[in-house]
This record gives structure tokens, sequence and C-alpha cells, in this order.
């Protein structure tokens, strides 16, 4: 971070702040339709009832009574409005049938219209039955794999296991849609990499340097990428963006709960610094290295994907900003021992690009 950090301002230790500018019940199923009377002649059959709903569908209707004998022009039982137990159909005046699909399908045994004979299962309106909620991260999504972090009890989000790739994200770069952006990004025109400003060594290279961290790209830019792949840019617990006074609280911030293992750690692999164990100042100081190059750079709970490089490699751009100052975490290839915690704080303006930030993921279950 020192090329930033000489540009754009100075870095304090152990608050770490460093600026560097810039988801309706069905209804029962009804009882079978009753036949109307019927023309001169015997009296219809009446009409078998239909099988008991399951799930969400309704009762089993009860059957229908067969047509009274009666004087008319007409000989037997009749057959439409006028006649015994008609045949099956799917309505809404059936019993119930089997089970109907969806949350408002409840199996119908009606007859046609007002014909009553016991029918087959009617089908609900919307299909598709409700499942229950996620119990693990997702794998069809865009982007690195996840790693499920775990808040209590059922609670949980998923979390990018590194930092976005180059080949990741040149993906994106190639779908090349920049509509649905937040207001604040009025300004980008572009999610290509750019040289410029603190930006004064491009890493963007997907061919030779396709699982190298991107870098160079603003805020908006790792939003935008977040949101095509299916995912959110880091923030809040729950939703939203972390409030600036709020970047080290456990209970609030995604990036510093995955960071801290839930507030029980200050840098990644543990409490306290250990030179050597991520790509910063203390190994090698050069460059981005390939994202999960140095597995000592990690954690996660017991029996999840651990997580590579929140502490250097490139600081990550997170959803928490302040006006048009926006945090970015972890401290980068650059960054001292203060600057590397997972309390540190780098703020930038939301459209710098520099060569030592880049950006991950997160993923919030859906709620029932």
């Amino acid at each position: 971070m020192s090329s930033a950090v000489a540009l754009l301002g100075g870095i304090a230790a152990s608050g770490c702040l460093v600026s560097f500018d810039g988801y309706e019940k069905a209804d029962p199923g009804g009882t079978g339709a009753q036949g109307a009377s019927g023309g001169a002649g015997s009296g219809g059959t009446a009409a078998q009832g239909g099988s008991a709903g399951v799930g969400n569908g309704g009762a089993g209707g009860s059957a229908a009574d067969g047509g009274s004998s009666g004087v008319g022009n007409t000989g037997g039982g009749g057959t439409g409005n006028t006649g015994g137990g008609g045949s099956a159909g799917v309505g809404n005046t059936g019993g119930g049938g089997s089970a109907g699909v969806g949350n408002t399908g409840g199996g119908g045994s009606a007859g046609v219209g007002n014909t009553g004979g016991g029918g087959s299962a009617g089908v609900g309106n919307t299909g598709g039955g409700g499942t229950g909620g996620a119990t693990t991260c997702p794998t069809n999504l865009k982007g690195p794999a996840m790693s499920r972090m775990t808040l209590g009890g059922s609670d949980f989000f998923c979390v990018d296991t590194t930092e976005v790739t180059n080949a990741q994200y040149a993906e994106f770069v190639s779908f090349g849609n920049l509509g649905g952006q937040p207001a604040e990004c009025a300004f980008n025109n572009t999610y290509a990499p750019t040289l410029g400003g603190p930006c004064t060594v491009l890493d963007y290279d997907p061919a030779s340097k396709p699982n190298y961290p991107v870098s160079c790209v603003d805020w908006c830019d790792a939003y935008m990428f977040c949101q095509w792949s299916g995912k959110r840019l880091c923030g809040s617990l729950g939703g939203g963006s972390v409030p600036a006074g709020d970047r080290a609280k456990a209970a609030v911030d995604q990036w510093y709960n995955v960071c801290s293992l839930n507030g029980t750690r200050a840098f990644p692999y543990g409490s306290t610094y250990q030179e050597g164990r991520c790509n910063d100042l203390s190994s090698t100081g050069v460059g981005p290295f390939i994202c999960g190059a140095f597995n000592t750079c990690s954690g996660s709970w017991i029996g999840e994907a651990p997580v590579y490089d929140m502490s250097g490699n490139v600081a990550e751009w997170e959803d928490s900003c302040s006006g048009n100052s926006c945090a970015a975490r972890g401290g980068d290839w650059n960054a001292y021992q203060s600057t590397a915690s997972c309390a540190a704080v780098m703020t930038a303006n939301r459209d710098v690009r520099d060569d030592n930030v880049g950006f991950r993921c997160c993923w919030d279950p859906p709620t029932n």
C-alpha cells in the first residue's frame, strides 16, 4: 500500500484508518358437487369423492349426491347440469384430490363446471412448492468458491474463499452491461481495469495471470461484479452497508467477522502477528501473488473451506462508505503489521483505481 499511502495520506496503527483519497396456504378442497335433478328416468349415479389432498392441498371431498329421478323431456340420468355424476375434471368446485403442486394448489376432484363426478387431482395455480431454508453455500454462482461462516444457531452467511481473480473478472467485463449501478456510480463508464492515478502498474492480464487478484478496479466495479455474480459486496450482516463506526464490530461487519473469525482473532490466522504468514511487507513486498498461494494466510470455522488472503496480497473494497469515501480492508502486499490486521481500515474515494486494491464478495441465504 506504500504507493497509495505515499500519494494519499498517512497510516494510523491499531484503529488503523488509512486514507488514500480519494419467501397462502391452499384452500382446502371443496366437497364434491351435488348432481342436479335429472330428466325422466333413473337418477344419476353418485360420483365418487376425490382422494385426500397432500401437503398444502385440500382435504378429500365428499361424494356428490346422485341426481333424483324426475319427469322431464329427457330420459335417463342427464348429462351436464341435469344428469348424474359427470366426468372428472379440474376446477375450483372439486373435492380434494391428490397433492396440489405449489403453495396454493389444492387438489381438485370436481367435475367440469357444475358437473358432479369425482375427478383427478387439481393442480394449483402457482406451481412449485417452496423449499426449506438454505443450509450450505451455493456452488453455482460466478466468482470464487465460498466458505460458510457460522453466526450462531442456524444463522450463517458465505464469503468468497479468495479475492476475485483476473480470469473471473474478465468474464464480467465481457458481459459489458453498465446498467443498474448505484446512483453514486453515475460517473462509471467502464468496468475494465485501467491505468491512471495511483494505479501505476496494471496487473490485469487474464491470459498470463488468470489466478492473480484483479486490481485497478474502483468501488463501483467491485459492487457491480458482486451483484452480477449473484452475491454482494461484503457489507453489513443482514444486508446493506456498514456504518463507518462499526467496521471493527463482528456483529455488524461481514468482512471483519470473517477475518477475525467472529471477533476472536486480530489476524486471520490467530491473535498475534506472524511474519511471513501472508503476502505483506514481511514476506515479499514486491506485488500480488496468485490467490491462495500463501496457504498459511487463512482462517475458517472447523470443517469449512479456508478463506485466504484477508491480510495482505491486495486490499479489498467493502460496502462501507461515508459520502464518497469507501473502506478497503486487510492491507496489501506492501502492508506493515498495523495495516495488515483485521481491524485495519483504509479509505479511498469510490472512483479510485489502485494496483493494490481488489475485492471479494459475500452471500446471504434467503429468508423465509
